[in-house]
């Protein structure tokens, strides 16, 4: 999928198993792709339906010590927002696999989805900036609505965290006019 919101544009995981981490099947202390593979192959359940969704992505907190206000709000303004996208039949048919791939730079450390419900965990280092990513909530093949938490050393900003909600909800056919 193009956009699983937050999910596909700045995160992007889940697996199967239990809330613990249950994927890291080996007990390495990591999830690997194959790991998160076969979790995601166990949820099939949840697969989307194909159609059109509305998506709203909300930053329902922001800590960047020492940032002027102006700073915090434009961040919050600029990932604040609401569009609606397209799951076409063949991305619906591929579940979450395209959404969920692994980030170059990225260790999954938690990855579990249970009947819908998601709990996941990563830390990332990527250019010189260490992120701990985390995410919880629930998704059903119409439904998306994740809680997430980013924390480290953002790029020109220093030590941050943020937390953002991310709702879907298919509503209707795809017709055209939604984001790409």
């Amino acid at each position: 999928m193009k956009r699983i919101g937050l999910l596909g544009a700045t995160l992007a995981l889940v697996a199967c198993g239990s809330a613990d981490g249950g994927s890291d099947t080996d007990g390495d202390g990591t999830v690997s792709r194959a790991e998160m593979d076969a979790a995601i192959a166990d949820a099939d359940e949840v697969k989307p339906e194909p159609g059109k969704y509305r998506v709203n992505m909300e930053v329902t907190d922001v800590d960047l010590p020492g940032a002027p206000e102006q700073v915090v709000s434009m961040l919050r303004s600029n990932m604040n927002r609401a569009y609606d996208m397209c799951i076409t039949p063949a991305e619906a048919e591929n579940g979450f696999r395209d959404a969920l791939n692994q980030q170059e730079g990225c260790e999954v450390q938690r990855f579990a989805i249970d009947g819908g419900d998601i709990d996941m965990a990563m830390v990332c280092d990527q250019a010189g900036a260490g992120m701990e990513f985390a995410m919880t909530g629930e998704v059903t093949p119409t439904t998306s609505d994740l809680d997430m938490t980013m924390k480290g050393n953002a790029p020109g900003m220093g030590e941050m965290t943020m937390a953002m909600n991310y709702t879907q909800e298919r509503v209707g056919e795809c017709d055209g006019t939604e984001e790409t």
